[in-house]
């Protein structure tokens, strides 16, 4: 699920679609997608689950979702032929729980209405392009884009063995030849929007392997555009061996900006690169219990009161 830190106002069927993409961060494909919205008409969240994954299960990952701000939700089907009965069985399922006010299925540049027994004007298609709605402008009016998939956002996170050996062979070569270089000089760098070279960037993975250092670099971790690049960029070109931390660090970044996707998939890297630390199993807990990144104060003073955590709506 993606939390809403984007503001955009709906009033159509047409706004809706043309803001999902960019709500993502990617078009769906193959997909059952949940728009959640608040009373005053603003998304709230937005959930997405696989065309196979069994309706009980979506139902059940959409209802997490549908907390006390959510007044309503708009079911979406994604792939090239309309799975009907999917969509309805998730329709039935979830309006138990909230306000069901749409299903529609997303195809060839047409959307259509689904919904058993319903004859608007949708039911026989409308032809539509995402690109051309006011949500869509809103929303890369506000620095959103939208990748052409999810596997496109996901690179963003994978490995590049060829930076591997490189970064490996500079960090031998600090072992031997240890410099001064710090957190707060690899900060710098990347807020100047530059990219840390080779040494840098090794430099920086064995800095992050110290308790200390680490917690610097978390404190100063708190949203911004700049730090995706930064540790997005490490998570693909720092080997496994000094991947935990890095990884870790771009979890977080995605779970503050409210990118769960992301977080998952940053956190996958961190413990598939060796044995969870402390510090990836609370990143981990944070995203895996759905707290709500605005209910954490970052970065937590050391007399500040502790806050009551919530759960994202």
């Amino acid at each position: 699920m993606n939390s809403m830190k984007a503001r955009c106002r709906l009033r159509s069927a047409e706004d809706v679609l043309g803001a999902v993409p960019f709500l993502f961060g990617f078009h769906p494909t193959d997909s059952i997608v949940a728009v959640f919205i608040g009373t005053d008409a603003v998304i709230r969240a937005v959930g997405r689950a696989d065309l196979d994954t069994p309706p009980g299960e979506v139902v059940a990952q959409f209802r997490a979702v549908a907390g006390r701000d959510v007044s309503c939700v708009v079911l979406l089907g994604y792939g090239r032929v309309p799975h009907h009965g999917v969509l309805n069985d998730v329709i039935r399922g979830l309006r138990r729980d909230v306000a069901v006010v749409g299903g529609l299925w997303v195809s060839d540049g047409e959307y259509r209405c689904v919904w058993d027994g319903c004859d608007c004007v949708a039911a026989a298609g409308v032809a539509f392009d995402p690109r051309v709605t006011v949500s869509a402008a809103t929303l890369i009016a506000q620095g959103h884009v939208a990748a052409p998939s999810r596997s496109a956002v996901l690179n963003e996170l994978a490995a590049d063995p060829g930076a591997h050996a490189e970064i490996r062979a500079a960090i031998e070569h600090l072992d031997a030849c240890p410099g001064s270089f710090t957190v707060a000089d690899a900060l710098r760098i990347a807020e100047r929007g530059e990219r840390l070279d080779t040494a840098q960037a090794a430099a920086l993975a064995v800095l992050l392997l110290q308790p200390h250092a680490r917690e610097q670099a978390w404190r100063a971790t708190d949203g911004q555009p700049w730090q995706r690049q930064l540790w997005f960029d490490l998570t693909r070109r720092v080997p496994d061996s000094h991947l935990s931390a890095v990884a870790t660090l771009a979890a977080w970044w995605a779970w503050r900006t409210g990118d769960e996707m992301l977080a998952r998939e940053a956190l996958r890297r961190a413990v598939d690169s060796g044995p969870p630390s402390a510090f990836t199993r609370i990143v981990a807990e944070c995203v895996t219990a759905r707290i709500d990144p605005g209910s954490l104060p970052w970065p937590m003073n050391s007399d500040m009161e502790t806050p009551t955590l919530r759960q994202r709506a």
